[in-house]
């Protein structure tokens, strides 16, 4: 099960925490409190516990609950905070909105007021669009990183097997005579299994970011341009595929073989949701993102990047299956038709990458993926 919204309470007097928590438990909220004032508090509060929002009461010091606000922001870049003070404190709230407070409340002497007040804010801030995205990103960062350790270690031992398995075959072909030839068929389909594995076992070792990656500078353009006869030959007799390759693109740096496999899970995955044929187009270029933009695993800065594109004509994806579909072994086709690690896969290697990834679909209207990757500095 996903993890609650978790809040984090800082100053509040005992009757509004009490009440505030009454209200908001039933809704899906958690609440954990900071044992000590200040900032010594809040560190101590958040050692392993992710949150998501922080209710701060700014008490009658001004200058201790602006160090307190700038202290919550710099451990917790992102994460909104909501503080309260006394009608007479405005000038408080002004300057710590001017500090980077989203969201100022006045404080009501009434507690069961001032507990539905707060906890109606909290709602509003966090059902928002932005704030909804970024929980579902908490909760998936949560599962994908359980699922990686536990995932990784199997697939290490896993390739270890297979290793030994693929050595054996190739050792008893050496001692296979001319007298022998019947075996051969048998060896040889025992050696293209363990391949399948391998494929197998570096999906699952992307995953758990487990893969060993060689990062070198080259051109996005040009990989996906060699790519281009093979990706033709596995997919061109069902599909019209047409490539927009820009020239001059700014190097990337990261592991060559891995972003390969990511561009053929892509391009599989797109097939995937043809089968009477259709369009498939593959893009590069430049692309400059002025405005912060959420992705399917994070916000992506303002800034350059080398973006690649795959574009299908396919029946599209709609809200439910959109919300997991990178998530691991979750899959739409039948049990024996696909393992449910091409997408996760993707998203593995785009986070060894240092990239983003970014889906937009909607039924009957095609998919589109992006990878967004940064230039070496």
């Amino acid at each position: 099960m996903p993890r609650p919204i978790r809040a984090l309470l800082v100053g509040l007097t005992i009757a509004v925490e009490k009440a505030l928590v009454a209200q908001m438990n039933p809704l899906g909220f958690d609440f954990i409190t900071a044992s000590a004032q200040g900032t010594s508090g809040v560190e101590g509060a958040l050692v392993g516990a992710p949150v998501d929002v922080i209710v701060l009461d700014a008490g009658e010091d001004q200058g201790a609950a602006l160090e307190l606000l700038g202290r919550c922001k710099e451990l917790l870049p992102g994460c909104p905070v909501i503080m309260q003070a006394s009608p007479a404190q405005a000038g408080l709230l002004l300057e710590a909105l001017q500090s980077g407070l989203d969201i100022s409340i006045v404080r009501i002497d009434d507690d069961q007021v001032c507990a539905q007040l707060l906890g109606a804010t909290m709602q509003r801030l966090l059902c928002s669009p932005d704030q909804a995205h970024r929980s579902l990103q908490i909760r998936h960062a949560d599962k994908m990183q359980t699922v990686g350790r536990m995932t990784g270690g199997i697939a290490h031992d896993f390739n270890n097997l297979l290793t030994i398995i693929t050595s054996y075959c190739y050792l008893l072909m050496t001692e296979l005579t001319e007298d022998d030839d019947t075996l051969r068929p048998s060896i040889d389909k025992i050696l293209h299994a363990t391949e399948r594995g391998s494929m197998l076992s570096r999906q699952l070792m992307s995953l758990g970011r487990a893969q060993a990656m060689t990062n070198e500078p080259f051109s996005l353009s040009a990989m996906i341009g060699k790519m281009e006869p093979l990706l033709q030959q596995l997919f061109g007799k069902k599909l019209t595929l047409a490539f927009d390759l820009a020239g001059e693109l700014p190097l990337i740096s990261c592991d060559r073989a891995s972003l390969e496999q990511a561009v053929l899970s892509l391009v599989a995955n797109a097939a995937d949701a043809m089968p009477d044929g259709g369009q498939l187009d593959v893009e590069t270029k430049l692309v400059s993102v002025e405005d912060e933009l959420l992705a399917c695993d994070g916000s992506i800065a303002a800034g350059d990047y080398v973006v690649l594109r795959v574009r299908d004509s396919g029946h599209g994806i709609g809200d439910a299956i959109r919300a997991r579909i990178f998530e691991p072994f979750f899959s739409t086709k039948a049990a024996a038709a696909g393992s449910g690690l091409g997408l996760a896969s993707v998203m593995g290697i785009v986070k060894q990458c240092e990239g983003h990834i970014h889906l937009q679909s909607a039924p009957e209207q095609g998919s589109e993926f992006t990878i967004y990757l940064s230039k070496p500095s």
